[in-house]
């Protein structure tokens, strides 16, 4: 066998359909070295590599490997029978050896030659129909998976390419598919019934390629993804689909929509600040990580919403560990702050009610370090503490809670109220508080 494929250690991997498969291949029950296009197995090799299996696959035993010599691309091609006018999706685990080049492909077989949608090429995909180059970030050569979205729109076709990494020692992807490439048009057309599908690889001197786990099938419509959780360490862009992992529809990639929750765990190794550059909206933010630390920032702001669903969910943020908002926090429904004890959440920048109420829950502490700007809304403090240096406009209750003024300024003659006082000042002093009950 080729140096390139026993050098790639044993990958466990398990194909798991989402819907009927139209074919599903993993090269299992052929003997290593059978020559399929030989055997009249389905698959033939359109240029001169054979299409042969080999002893390393990505399940650990069989693969489908292109071997042969030349300048020209080795391809391996077979017929499937579909269904015309429908949403298909083809994937597969391809290896990227060294020094070359992979793609797949799919297309038409009466008209002889597949849709071809480019190739692979070390850290970049390039796009033969037109010639560009897209950089994908390839984490290393070797094994990823690769799939193709190709929806029949009645003399048209809409085509989208995406990929992932998988970790060559296991075979578990990275992360979620990126897109990087989507094409439309009549030429991307096919002939009812049947649609071409395979692997193409050159490398100077050699064709050799892999393929393992192929799944063509009519992928069941995701319901949207609701729960978006941080996996960006460090530093990541709120906008990027990469910081998330989610279960729904690859398109839709980031917490932003009124129905969202945006999970801020324990994915993160360190401290890790989330950047947004614009307007994001959510029904519930939550921080779940007393080791390390959030910090939502950016010129952007983070709107809490209630949901859209009838009766709608009004917006919550629940918080275990420290963590802080750098960005604007702003208040589209009345919402909950729930921080558990011990805990503590910070408002650098302004914090606007929106003319609605927000309710302190739990028995930590938020503190508001800049200008708090209530709009006409109420600050319900039931449990835990307000605290910090910044400036209070509006109306609030204190209904069993501790109001502390992070500075000497903020309370006449620097005292600091305790929890059963009937008068409360806050922050500044600039907001007056009715208790609606003594504390025993």
């Amino acid at each position: 066998m080729k140096t390139f494929v026993t050098s790639i250690a044993v990958l466990a991997f398990a194909t798991v359909a989402s819907a009927a498969p139209i074919y599903y291949d993993n090269f299992n029950d052929r003997t290593v070295g059978d020559n399929l296009s030989a055997i009249g197995d389905g698959w033939t090799n359109v240029n001169t590599p054979a299409v042969e299996i080999s002893a390393s696959g990505v399940a650990g035993t069989n693969g489908l490997e292109l071997e042969g010599s030349g300048a020209f691309f080795g391809n391996a091609k077979r017929s499937v029978t579909t269904i015309s006018g429908s949403l298909v999706e083809y994937s597969a685990m391809i290896f990227l050896p060294a020094g070359g080049k992979t793609w797949m492909d799919l297309g038409d077989t009466t008209g002889g030659v597949p849709l071809f949608v480019g190739e692979w090429q070390f850290d970049k995909f390039v796009d033969h129909a037109d010639g560009n180059e897209v950089s994908v970030g390839f984490g290393s050569l070797g094994w990823f998976q690769g799939m193709i979205r190709y929806q029949q729109m009645g003399g048209a076709g809409s085509m989208t390419v995406h990929y992932r990494d998988v970790t060559d020692a296991t075979g578990v992807p990275i992360g979620h598919y990126t897109e990087i490439l989507t094409v439309t048009g009549s030429d991307l057309d096919w002939d009812v019934g049947s649609i071409l599908v395979g692997i193409n690889n050159s490398q100077a001197g050699a064709n050799e390629g892999l393929m393992d786990e192929l799944l063509l099938e009519y992928p069941i419509p995701q319901p949207p993804a609701t729960d978006f959780t941080w996996v960006a360490d460090d530093v990541g862009n709120w906008a990027n689909s990469i910081s998330w992992s989610f279960a729904g529809p690859l398109t839709q990639g980031i917490a932003n929509n009124p129905n969202h929750i945006a999970i801020f765990g324990d994915a993160v190794s360190t401290n890790t600040t989330v950047v947004t550059n614009a307007q994001v909206t959510v029904n519930r933010v939550q921080f779940d990580n007393v080791a390390h630390s959030y910090n939502i920032a950016g010129h952007g702001s983070v709107n809490l919403a209630a949901t859209t669903t009838s009766p709608g969910t009004d917006p919550t943020v629940s918080v275990q560990g420290t963590h802080q908002f750098q960005a604007i926090v702003r208040l589209h429904n009345n919402a909950v702050v729930n921080v558990d004890t011990g805990s503590a959440l910070s408002f650098i920048n302004l914090l606007d009610l929106n003319g609605n109420t927000l309710t302190k829950s739990g028995g930590g502490t938020i503190s508001i370090r800049s200008d708090f700007t209530t709009g006409g809304g109420t600050l319900n403090i039931t449990e835990g503490t307000v605290s910090g240096n910044g400036t209070v406009g509006g109306s609030a209750v204190n209904s069993g809670g501790v109001i502390s003024p992070g500075n000497s300024a903020a309370a006449a003659g620097g005292q600091v109220p305790e929890p059963g006082s009937l008068l409360l000042l806050v922050l500044g002093g600039l907001l007056t508080c009715w208790a609606w009950g003594w504390r025993s």
